[in-house]
C-alpha cells in the first residue's frame, strides 16, 4: 500500500498558467515540484515510500522544457500507476493569440525558441503538436483562454479541494453571438432583444461596465422582467446541481458583440449570485474585441 494519496502531473502549453496552478495546490498542502526531471522520480518515489520524506499528495510540473519529455512522460505515469498510486494529469491551455499576448506582455522566450531557434509562433505550434498525446490521456483540461489568476484558482479549487468545505462556483460569462458560442456553457441566455446601446451614438464606444449603459440596458422595457427570470431560474437550479456535488457550473449571457446588454447583465447578476452564498467567476469573453 503506497503512503502517496495522490499525484498530480500539472502539464499543457507553455504561457497557459502552470505556474499560477502550482501555486493553488501549494495552498491544499500538497508537495509542489516546478520543472522536476522526471527521470528522479523512481528515486524520488522510493525516499518517500521508505518514509524518510513525509509526503501524502505530491504536485509537479513536467513539460516540453525537459528534454524527451514524451518518452519519461508516459514511462512515469505508468511506473506511477503500477505502484498503485493515485496519478492525475491536469492540462492547461490556451488559444494561440491569448499565449501570443502573454509572451509579448512578460517579454519571456518560449522553450523551444531557446532549444530550437522558432519564431514565437512556430514554438507554440509546435509544442501544441507535440503535446496533444498529453492531452488526450489527460483527467482534467482546463482551457485558460478567458481566466485570470483568480478563476484559475477557483476552478482548482473546486476539483481538487476539500468539497465539503468549500462553495459551488458559479461562472458567468458575457459573450457576443458574432464571436460563437462559450464551449463550456451549461445554460445560455439571449439578451439580443433588447435595444443595442451599439447604435446609440454616445454609448457605442463604451460597455456594459460604464453606469451610463449599464443603467440604460437594465432601464429597457423587459430587461427587469427578463432578469427577474434568469434570477428564478438560478434560484431553482443551483441548489440542485450542489445536491448533486457538482461543483463548477456556468451560465452565459450574449449579445450581438458581447459588449454592452451581456456585459451589464453579468454584472448585475453578479451581485444576486454573491448573495446566494456562491464563489462567482465572472469573464466578458468579448468586450474587448
Amino acid at each position: 500500500m503506497s503512503k502517496i494519496n495522490k499525484f498530480i502531473f500539472i502539464s499543457g502549453l507553455s504561457g497557459s498558467g502552470k505556474s499560477s496552478a502550482l501555486k493553488v495546490f501549494e495552498e491544499l498542502r500538497f508537495f509542489c515540484m516546478d520543472n522536476f526531471p522526471l527521470q528522479l522520480i523512481k528515486k524520488f518515489i522510493d525516499i518517500v515510500e521508505e518514509g524518510t520524506f513525509a509526503v501524502k499528495d505530491i504536485a509537479v510540473v513536467c513539460d516540453i522544457r525537459e528534454i524527451d519529455f514524451q518518452k519519461y512522460f508516459f514511462e512515469s505515469v505508468e511506473w506511477l500507476k503500477s505502484k498503485n498510486i493515485n496519478v492525475i494529469i491536469l492540462y492547461l491551455h490556451a488559444s494561440k493569440e491569448k499565449l501570443i499576448t502573454r509572451y509579448q506582455e512578460t517579454r519571456r522566450q518560449h522553450p523551444l525558441s531557446i532549444i530550437k531557434q522558432l519564431s514565437l509562433t512556430q514554438a507554440i505550434e509546435e509544442e501544441k503538436a507535440i503535446m496533444e498525446c498529453v492531452a488526450k490521456i489527460s483527467d482534467f483540461i482546463i482551457d485558460t483562454t478567458d481566466l485570470n489568476v483568480n478563476n484559475l484558482k477557483n476552478l482548482i479549487l473546486a476539483k481538487f479541494g476539500d468539497t465539503q468545505a468549500l462553495k459551488p462556483i458559479v461562472q458567468l460569462e458575457s459573450f457576443g453571438f458574432k464571436y460563437g458560442l462559450p464551449a463550456e456553457s451549461d445554460y445560455v441566455f439571449d439578451a439580443r432583444f433588447l435595444p443595442n446601446p451599439y447604435f446609440i451614438e454616445s454609448l457605442k464606444n463604451t460597455t456594459g461596465l460604464d453606469e451610463v449603459t449599464y443603467n440604460f440596458v437594465l432601464n429597457q422595457p423587459n430587461a427587469k422582467e427578463f432578469i427577474d427570470k434568469i434570477k428564478d431560474f438560478l434560484q431553482f437550479v443551483l441548489p440542485l446541481f450542489k445536491e448533486m456535488s457538482k461543483s463548477y457550473i456556468t451560465i452565459s449571457i450574449g449579445c450581438t458583440g458581447g459588449k454592452h446588454r451581456s456585459v451589464a447583465i453579468v454584472k448585475h447578476l453578479e451581485g444576486f449570485v454573491k448573495s446566494m452564498d456562491y464563489i462567482v467567476n465572472t469573464i466578458h469573453r468579448d468586450i474587448g474585441r
